[in-house]
């Protein structure tokens, strides 16, 4: 029997080959460069599911991903959700034993815990020989090895896969309507108190406005949290008592919350600032004489921008200051701590390894962010990048050249080429870079506080109790109008009773104090 399918087998790849090769595919210059790995991963067309953050409902059709599947022999389907809904979506997979092959993580690190403690993620550590891109870059470049020991689980295994290669000087920042400032003669401001006057200010002349607007719903206090010195919401080093404490019920915590609070109860920050969707914040945004100031992705500007000076020609955001004691926004890490990728172990676990580790190559980050030479860009005679289909250049950003080519999906792209459009900054973006640098408004940036692998089920454990009552907390002491110092006594005691004393002192006996990376 198996003489008689051989050569219908052989004539099957034979055929496969051809058509790779019509394709324009070389697979044996492509495997000199991907340091061992070996493509196709697989010939048996095997679906491999996995989620990623998006708006876009279509991806699955796009260039990238025909040319990924074709390149892997993958059948690979993307399972997009929105940034509002992914991490629920996300836990309900799991509550009901449907986690994809391969998931964009939004869990934090008890939820991860949980999962590796009941065999559910793949070790990563563990499969290092089949992914040797990962390994070069990880495990063999003595500045990242650090990696393994930041991100690692109870068990001292690795459970995520990294993104690489995000960092820009800076990413979120504050942004503000220069035309609204100019028209009423409001000079931008440099420190807080100033930023609070400008939002009277806004308010007085636009009753109707919420002058601040954001999206980032309770991340909003990780951003902002560094600019009153919590580089982690977490974990807080007081450099003046040189101990750790749980930063949710320090005074920098306090602080920030009290600042947002007078904002709020003042009308001066969008009432929904907890719950905006993505669409909710952009009309806010682009609506006249709405919201004139945010935090968020730098990039925003050039996008609110194009869409708006077609319709009102003098709109226009700009890069703002930071606020809070350390008037600095926060350093970003060539491993990139926001976006991890978690594989299922279960009976695909070596096809999705694999997929990752090209993911991961320097040709897996070409295509996920330069895409195909000649349908999505060209190379200039400089050898610098030009992406086709873009005549107006402030179009040219990532979330355009994901609806155009599927390039920068979140899933997907888990390491930037440096020669991509991130890099390439538009005169907006290009001011934002230069004008954090030019006035020292980067905090320092240190390596990720790890506790021993021996102490992390009691400390993510408490972390979690302490991190759910928090979140009831904030809404009580910001937007509810509860007496603030009642609430926050009742937080502290809260907090005693689920043990933040033993968090604090696990910090403070098992880790080292905050070391900056050089």
């Amino acid at each position: 029997m198996k003489k008689k399918f051989l050569p219908f087998i052989l004539s099957g790849v034979l055929a496969l080959a051809g058509c790779i090769q019509q394709q324009g595919f070389d697979y044996k210059e492509l495997n000199k460069e991907l340091n061992g790995l070996t493509m196709p991963i697989d010939r048996k067309n095997t679906k491999i599911t996995m989620l990623t953050e998006s708006t876009n409902t279509n991806l699955n059709d796009t260039m990238f991903m025909n040319r990924l599947r074709e390149i892997t022999g993958l059948n690979i389907e993307l399972i997009s959700v929105n940034l509002a809904n992914i991490k629920p979506k996300l836990q309900s997979m799991i509550a009901s034993k449907q986690l994809p092959d391969i998931s964009q993580c939004f869990l934090d690190d008890f939820d991860i815990y949980e999962l590796a403690k009941n065999n559910t993620l793949v070790p990563i550590d563990e499969y290092l020989d089949i992914m040797p891109n990962f390994k070069k870059l990880y495990a063999d470049t003595p500045e990242n090895t650090r990696m393994f020991t930041e991100y690692q689980q109870y068990d001292g295994h690795l459970y995520q896969i990294k993104a690489y290669g995000y960092a820009r000087k800076i990413n979120h920042c504050f942004m503000y309507r220069k035309d609204i400032f100019e028209k009423n003669g409001i000079k931008p401001w440099t420190n807080t108190e100033e930023f609070y006057q400008n939002l009277k200010r806004l308010k007085e002349i636009y009753p109707a406005s919420y002058p601040m607007s954001a999206k980032l719903q309770m991340e909003l206090t990780n951003y902002l949290g560094a600019q009153w010195g919590l580089r982690d919401t977490n974990f807080y080093y007081n450099w003046d008592t040189l101990k750790w404490q749980y930063g949710k019920t320090s005074e920098p915590m306090r602080d920030m919350m009290n600042f947002l609070r007078k904002l709020y109860q003042e009308q001066l920050l969008d009432k929904n600032f907890l719950t905006n969707t993505p669409s909710d914040w952009t009309a806010q945004m682009t609506t006249e004489e709405s919201s004139f100031v945010t935090l968020d992705w730098v990039d925003r500007m050039d996008m609110f921008n194009d869409d708006m000076q077609k319709s009102n020609p003098e709109y226009e955001m700009t890069v703002g200051y930071p606020i809070g004691p350390e008037r600095r926004y926060r350093s970003m890490d060539r491993i990139n701590s926001s976006y991890s990728y978690l594989v299922s172990n279960n009976k695909n676990k070596e096809l999705s390894l694999k997929l990752m580790d090209f993911l991961i190559s320097e040709k897996g980050a070409e295509l996920a962010t330069l895409g195909v030479e000649g349908e999505s860009f060209r190379f200039r005679d400089d050898m610098s990048v030009e992406y086709l289909g873009f005549d107006i250049k402030a179009e040219l950003n990532i979330k355009n050249l994901e609806k155009k080519y599927g390039l920068f999906i979140a899933g997907t792209t888990i390491r930037f080429d440096p020669r991509c459009a991130y890099f390439q900054y538009t005169p907006k973006t290009e001011e934002a870079q230069k004008f954090v640098v030019e006035n020292d408004l980067l905090l320092p940036n240190y390596y990720r506080t790890r506790v021993p692998p021996e102490n992390l089920e009691e400390f993510n454990q408490i972390q979690s109790d302490l991190d759910k009552e928090f979140s009831k907390i904030f809404v009580r002491y910001v937007v509810s109008g509860e007496n603030p110092e009642t609430v926050w006594t009742e937080w502290l005691r809260k907090a005693q009773s689920l043990h933040v004393d033993t968090y604090e002192q696990i910090l403070n006996d098992k880790v080292s104090i905050p070391v900056p990376c050089t």
